[in-house]
């Protein structure tokens, strides 16, 4: 039996929101396969089974723990999240009590535990800039773990309102442009006046 793999996975309030019961991240159009591939290798590692800290970027909270409880899905034109995205199905796990969330910016204020993914506490944000996934180390998953039940890092989930990211707006964006129609103007064309989409 394989090891289970401890995740810390970077989204924010609106995806949970939307889809609680799902994490995500972009399909690489880029890459030259046929194959679908989300843009985060290490995303495209998780694993049925394996364990996600659910971090909600720009309010730095940490929404629960979840286990992942399917194989990696394509989700075809979701009214959210459009059909750009590779995703898995998640379970709860170990959730704070019902109406709080874990202040992870209070947490790496207050706590004297060290985290392995952070060398440098005093600039721990900067290692998850850029990252939609990264790996936790059993040490790091456990002080999270830990902390869920702490109230001293304990927030109501009603001081925060779900908002759209830079992330959401890429996806409309994206569901923008791949739905509009294109007329090709070129008139000896046998295809003139015909609508396509991209």
């Amino acid at each position: 039996m394989s090891e289970i793999g401890q995740y810390l996975v970077l989204h924010d309030l609106m995806a949970y929101r939307q889809h609680p019961d799902l994490i995500c991240n972009f399909l690489n159009r880029q890459a030259k396969t046929k194959w679908k591939k989300p843009v985060s290798r290490l995303f495209g590692k998780i694993r049925r089974g394996d364990r996600i800290v659910y971090y909600a970027t720009n309010d730095s909270l940490v929404i629960g723990i979840f286990q992942i409880a399917s194989d990696i899905l394509y989700i075809e034109n979701d009214q959210h999240w459009g059909s750009d995205v590779a995703a898995f199905r998640i379970e709860p796990f170990k959730l704070p009590p019902n109406g709080y969330f874990l202040d992870f910016k209070a947490l790496m204020r207050e706590t004297r535990a060290r985290f392995d993914m952070f060398p440098k506490r005093e600039i721990w944000y900067s290692y998850l800039q850029g990252h939609s996934t990264k790996r936790m180390t059993s040490n790091d998953f456990r002080i999270v773990g830990k902390s869920l039940d702490q109230g001293r890092y304990l927030v109501p989930q009603e001081r925060f309102v779900p908002a759209d990211t830079d992330w959401h707006r890429k996806l409309a964006w994206l569901r923008d442009l791949r739905f509009e129609p294109i007329t090709f103007l070129k008139r000896d064309s046998p295809s003139y006046g015909k609508k396509y989409l991209r």
